[in-house]
């Protein structure tokens, strides 16, 4: 009684079509499908022969041990690696890694060249503010009297001395010309606005340091020039100008802070 058709594992490794009655040619490499496959009946039958070789036919004897098919790769069976790249050829991960390398070391490489040149930019800058400016820690020098001579300076007069800022002065702002309008005006602490008809002058006395103003209040109502003066003991110490109502906006201001003359 002969076994029945399939294939039936050989010597070398592979597996071989039995027809159920003869060996055929077909030859495979042992596939994960085998796994699923029974196991072929152990009858007995009698021994066949076929050229390249002579094999047991299948139930003859004991049957080998099954291999496992996951123990070797169906596409590599002498266990070589499978999937690798070509000789010579370097993996894709080698490549990006070698990028990004280079590109850290090119980042690096510039970020050291701008350091530097900042800093050599600021050097110059030091040394250039170094030649304009004059040195910040150097104290200015104390002249020392000399022990036996006489002092380098007189001693201040017993006389009576002038103070144009504690002095009391007479103060006078005034506007000259043809017209009227409003102005506004400050001798010392005191100020005003009010309606005027030009010309128009007002007085006051100021102790101390002397402020004094006066100004039109646009629109004006004039038809020539108009003039502005502040007079301090007698003395004009601010005086300006407009050309008719069209000049300036028929804006005139005169404005003074001081001593007088």
């Amino acid at each position: 009684m002969n076994a029945p058709a399939g294939w039936y594992p050989t010597p070398d490794g592979n597996e071989r079509f039995w027809d159920g009655a003869a060996w055929t040619e077909q030859i495979r490499s042992p596939i994960a499908q085998t796994q699923a496959m029974p196991a072929p009946p152990p009858p007995p039958v009698a021994t066949g022969s076929m050229g390249g070789g002579s094999y047991t036919t299948p139930g003859q004897g004991s049957v080998p041990p099954v291999t496992n098919p996951y123990a070797t790769n169906p596409t590599n069976p002498y266990g070589g690696p499978a999937g690798g790249n070509p000789y010579g050829s370097p993996a894709s991960g080698s490549r990006m890694n070698r990028g990004c390398l280079i590109a850290a070391i090119i980042t690096a490489v510039l970020l050291v060249l701008g350091v530097g040149a900042c800093m050599v930019a600021a050097n110059r800058v030091f040394e250039a503010a170094k030649d304009v400016l004059p040195s910040l820690t150097a104290s200015p020098a104390i002249p020392k009297p000399t022990p036996d001579g006489p002092a380098s300076t007189p001693p201040p007069s017993a006389g009576p001395t002038d103070n144009p800022l504690t002095g009391t002065h007479e103060v006078e702002v005034r506007i000259t010309g043809e017209g009227s309008g409003e102005i506004a005006w400050t001798i010392g602490d005191k100020s005003g606005q009010e309606s005027a008809t030009f010309p128009v002058t007002k007085k006051g006395t100021v102790e101390g340091l002397v402020i004094a103003s006066v100004t039109t209040i646009p629109p004006v109502k004039i038809t020539g020039p108009l003039t502005c003066e502040v007079v301090v003991d007698g003395a004009v110490v601010k005086k300006e100008s407009i050309t008719g109502p069209d000049d300036k906006f028929g804006l005139l201001l005169c404005f003074y802070a001081g001593a007088g003359k």
